[in-house]
């Protein structure tokens, strides 16, 4: 009996082995099927497939979207791009909208988890943005397609940040073929930082050396720098300056709505004439400097316009040393003109005037002068 128990004692550590054994080959055999298809997820054929769903969903969207090289690692939840090319499918054989270079972005794995996507950190480079107007009034910007669900998205909060993430080398233009206008601009840098607590981003750039062209004149824009707030439905400009041919603006204030723009925007101007002129398209000899003080408010499509303006050392034609002062204000929805005070000094003499001025055919004008 003795003998028995000593043999079935020794049985049981054999059968915990033999238990313990089969637990970690099935961990070993589940590991290596990890393993293996995170290797086969980083294969080139599987990144091709996924480059390959990608453009199909954006095309669901609107979007042209190619790219030579679409890189990614599951592990730290990076994405690499290389030669990026998007233009809209509604015009396929028209210029392209925009090319990058290089994108790498980092993502944080715990807020994908959570069904948000937040950008740690990003940077990209050697960017091409070609926005274009058409003789006809197409243009290249890609939209999605409109449905009877989009009022509803657009008040949906979106689930995205963006932490930091920079730009160099990057390029924009601007070209309008019915109104000749062409505009490009070189920018420098463009630095993005989001707050977690407000889900706002900060942006700041800078340019210079930049180009427009109005017909056949042409005007340099010295230098553009910029910060402003992006939320979800409004932009703040904190600061946004230009100097050009001589002159110089300034914009702050806010843009609400973005179906349905609304602007607070104060504006102040400092203008060279005699360098402005051919800008202008103004082909006399003028001269002196024109101060600016305005505002723009209400709905961007029409906004009123009110403007403090001082015009010193003025010179036109045969007309010399001019001054002038006046407040005014112009409503574009109605389309009239209200001169609050004028006042015009030149050395043959002084006029004053007020009123109002209507330019829509159908209203009243109205003007005192002395």
């Amino acid at each position: 009996m003795a003998k028995h128990g000593s043999v079935e004692s020794a049985s049981r550590p054999s059968w915990k082995r033999r238990v313990l054994f089969g637990v970690g080959l099935l961990a070993s055999v589940v590991c290596l099927l990890i393993i293996l298809a995170l290797i086969a997820v980083h294969t080139s054929p599987v990144r091709r497939l996924v480059a390959d769903r990608v453009a199909a969903l954006l095309a669901s969207q609107n979007v042209d979207f190619r790219a030579d090289e679409l890189g990614y690692n599951l592990l730290n939840a990076s994405v690499n791009l290389h030669n990026v090319r998007v233009r809209p499918t509604t015009w396929p054989d028209g210029p392209v909208f925009a090319t990058i270079g290089r994108v790498r972005i980092n993502l944080s794995i715990f807020q994908l988890l959570r069904g948000r996507v937040v950008v740690q950190s990003g940077t990209a480079e050697d960017i091409d943005v070609h926005y274009v107007v058409d003789e006809q009034g197409r243009d290249n910007l890609p939209r999605p397609p409109r449905s009877q669900t989009d009022a509803d998205a657009s008040r949906t909060p979106s689930n995205y940040l963006v932490s930091t993430f920079s730009i160099a080398q990057a390029r924009v233009r601007y070209e309008n073929r019915q109104q000749q206008i062409d505009a490009q601009l070189p920018l420098s840098s463009i630095e993005v930082s989001g707050s977690d607590l407000t889900n706002r981003h900060e942006i700041q750039f800078t340019a210079a050396g930049g180009e427009v062209q109005v017909q056949d004149r042409h005007a340099g824009i010295d230098r553009l720098t910029g910060q402003v707030d992006l939320g979800e439905d409004d932009v703040s400009i904190d600061r946004l300056e230009v100097e050009t041919i001589g002159s110089a603006a300034e914009v702050t204030g806010t843009i609400t709505s973005f179906d349905a723009p609304v602007a607070d925007l104060i504006v102040k101007l400092n203008v060279d004439a005699m360098r402005a002129a051919p800008l202008a398209l103004v082909n006399e000899p003028v001269g002196g400097s024109i101060t600016i003080d305005g505002a723009a408010r209400g709905p961007l499509s029409a906004p009123v316009l009110t403007a403090r303006v001082s015009v010193e050392a003025f010179h036109f034609r045969d007309l010399r040393d001019l001054q002038l002062n006046a407040m005014a204000a112009y409503d574009l929805s109605i389309r009239q003109a209200t001169v609050s005070s004028l006042e015009l000094r030149a050395p043959w003499g002084v006029v004053t005037a007020q009123g109002n001025v209507a330019f829509n055919g159908s209203g009243q004008s109205n003007v005192e002068a002395d």
